[in-house]
């Protein structure tokens, strides 16, 4: 028996990992894309919605994969597999061969996902919303660490924009190696060997969570409202730059891009995390109602917050961009955290993974109906459409009541 402080040290390790690793990348590739390239609206979003058709297409087969044969090693594979995606991006600018790196990044995510929260669960026997929150503090402390590293090198070091993305990728798999050496896995049970030897063990793991799925209210709720607000979070994150530049923020050159951006998105952290720990020192954990009122709230806020984007007024769009990006980051933990709640041992990561496959269908469907949008319609009104999506997400979420845990 592992003693249960280490895994949680991994798992807030892991969060730390994604932040400090993740968002530089993301920085330096949005900035690299839309404007040293200057991939159209519907190009950003399409990078988008393969990374998502990828998740769409793997998250149930690997949740299972996780649930039948091990959530350490799923782990390992999908840091490794993400790096590979990351480090080889910058080596070619032809959108054809980037469309199919986001596709291998997001095939490589969806053996982490679910599987993460699903392996400390079982490692320390209990579930813990309050964890998932901490891990999600952790992330944005990385976040902290990993943009300040970011701008240090573009600023000071005048490193290259997609030098920043190279380093970023070999750094994924550099700790999914380390995770590889020092991560245990002393509670899972793994299906017989007789079974792993066929698919017969993923299918029934992949039907139970089904079945978890369709009969529990909350977390179809949890599904529909995971759907919708997908379908705005797809859209904003791909446009997000290409909106505040149109209203007349700075775009002299990837790198410059990136650097603002990056600044204001380290501002964005810092607002963000007292909001993180005080809502984990909350009651929205206690009870389905508590939750249900939180999320419902912080939703409308984010709703707001993109309508607010669509205005004319630059400060009151970065004020809304502030406001969404805030939400974006607090509920996803929170809904983490629900899902896991009601989700039975057996097939923990494959519910969490329907959870994300209802997110990747959200981004897929919203991302390509909104970024056609934008090739024909002004994009104030893509993100008002945007917001209005967020705000009915919040009246859904309201509809959750008490229901009790399994597993």
């Amino acid at each position: 028996m592992v003693e249960s402080s280490k895994p949680e040290r991994l798992y807030l390790a892991m969060g730390a990992a994604q932040g400090f690793l993740w968002a530089p990348w993301g920085l330096a590739a949005m900035g690299w894309w839309v404007v040293d390239l200057a991939f159209s609206p519907i190009q950003l979003v399409a990078l988008g919605t393969v990374l998502e058709l990828a998740v769409l297409l793997s998250e149930s087969p690997t949740g299972a994969v996780a649930d039948v044969f091990s959530r350490k090693w799923s782990i390992v594979v999908s840091w490794i597999l993400m790096g590979v995606a990351a480090f080889a991006s910058p080596f070619n600018d032809s959108l054809w061969t980037l469309l199919a790196w986001q596709a291998l990044w997001g095939f490589g995510y969806t053996f982490q996902s679910g599987a993460d929260t699903a392996w400390v669960t079982d490692e320390i026997g209990r579930e813990d919303d309050r964890l998932i929150m901490r891990h999600a503090i952790w992330r944005l402390v990385g976040v902290l660490v990993g943009l300040g590293c970011a701008l240090f090198a573009l600023v000071v070091l005048d490193v290259g924009i997609t030098s920043v993305m190279i380093v970023a990728g070999l750094g994924n798999i550099a700790f999914g190696l380390v995770m590889a050496a020092i991560m245990p896995e002393s509670n899972f049970e793994p299906a017989d060997r007789s079974e792993r030897s066929s698919s017969r063990a993923v299918a029934d793991t992949w039907r139970q969570g089904l079945a978890l799925i369709r009969d529990s209210r909350i977390l179809r709720i949890i599904v529909v409202v995971t759907v919708l607000i997908s379908m705005s979070d797809e859209v904003v994150d791909r446009l997000d730059l290409v909106r505040l530049v149109e209203l007349g923020a700075p775009a002299l050159n990837g790198a410059d891009t990136a650097i603002w951006f990056g600044f204001a998105w380290m501002g964005l952290t810092l607002l963000t995390m007292p909001l993180m720990i005080w809502i984990n020192r909350g009651s929205h954990h206690l009870s389905d109602g508590a939750t249900a009122r939180s999320l419902a709230a912080l939703l409308v806020l984010g709703g707001f917050g993109i309508l607010a984007m669509s205005t004319s007024w630059i400060v009151v769009a970065v004020i809304g961009w502030a406001a969404r990006d805030t939400v974006r980051e607090v509920t996803a933990p929170m809904m983490s955290g629900w899902v896991n709640r009601h989700a039975e041992t057996s097939v923990r990561a494959t519910a969490l993974s329907f959870n994300s496959q209802a997110m990747a269908a959200g981004e897929i469907g919203g991302g390509l109906a909104l970024g056609a949008l934008a090739e024909f319609i002004p994009l104030w009104m893509v993100f008002a459409v945007a917001g209005l999506l967020y705000l009915f997400a919040g009246a859904i979420t309201r509809s959750g009541r008490s229901e009790t845990p399994l597993g």
